[in-house]
């Protein structure tokens, strides 16, 4: 669960007082997840971290390429929108329904639960 609070940790730094140093902590926390077999978990740390950063580094689109790969293999389809969404694109599954962009919902509940 230490990987956890450090995933909400980062997720909250990244949006309240951004240091430069939130990208590190979402590696470490990812990587965590990574060397423990959590996939799903791992994924869902990649969907914070583009939704409280942005995926315009090529490091962060590698890991969005991780997720989606999780996520599809799983067939998390709602969790496969969101990612598209926010990747800036379209949804990751064609011809899925519309979903409602998930970034600012997902880091205020962060910071208010």
């Amino acid at each position: 669960w230490d990987l956890d609070r450090e995933l909400i940790r980062t997720g909250i730094a990244a949006l309240t007082a951004p240091s430069g140093t939130e990208l590190r902590s979402f590696h470490e926390v990812i990587d965590g997840y990574r060397d423990m077999g959590l996939p799903y978990r791992l994924a869902q740390a990649v969907l914070v971290l583009l939704a409280t950063r942005g995926g315009d580094e090529a490091e962060v689109a590698a890991l969005a390429d991780e997720a989606e790969g999780i996520l599809r293999r799983l067939g998390a389809k709602p969790m496969l929108r969101d990612l598209g969404r926010l990747r800036g694109g379209a949804a990751a599954t064609p011809g899925g329904p519309a979903a409602e962009p998930v970034a600012p919902d997902l880091a205020r509940s962060a910071v208010r639960d």
